[in-house]
């Protein structure tokens, strides 16, 4: 049973501004096209049982509404995560929120959030952490 750990999938409008923007920046060809079905797809001809689906919120007010469309993806293989942005306002409601969707994990990216540890106020989502996800 293969398990790939770590892959993204967006919107069809934020696929079409992130793939194009990843081959300039990273000067990487992204294989598909960033949808749920593409991966999908592309998971059966690779003979990938399972998929975690690591979303990224760059702005703090991005996270609920990411939260809410990863959560809507529901093809058989896809495991979605959440996604939280450590400095965001109801930081905890929203942990609160995906626990009890049955969120099993969830993604932070500082160099994306441009954070780090050093900025005040970052650590401390790790104290909210265990609450079942």
């Amino acid at each position: 049973m293969i398990i790939d750990f770590h892959t993204h999938v967006y919107p069809e409008s934020v696929a079409a501004k992130i793939l194009p923007a990843a081959k300039k920046k990273l000067g990487i060809t992204v294989p598909g096209t960033g949808s749920p079905e593409d991966l999908s797809i592309r998971m059966k001809s690779s003979g990938i049982y399972r998929s975690i689906v690591l979303p990224l919120a760059k702005g703090q007010n991005d996270v609920s509404s990411l939260n809410d469309w990863i959560q809507s993806i529901t093809l058989d293989g896809l495991t979605p995560f959440g996604a939280i942005h450590p400095l965001m306002d109801g930081l905890e409601e929203e942990l609160d929120r995906l626990a009890t969707q049955g969120i099993r994990g969830v993604k932070i990216m500082p160099l994306l959030q441009e954070i780090t540890p050093a900025i005040q106020g970052a650590t401390g989502y790790t104290r909210l952490l265990p609450r079942g996800i």
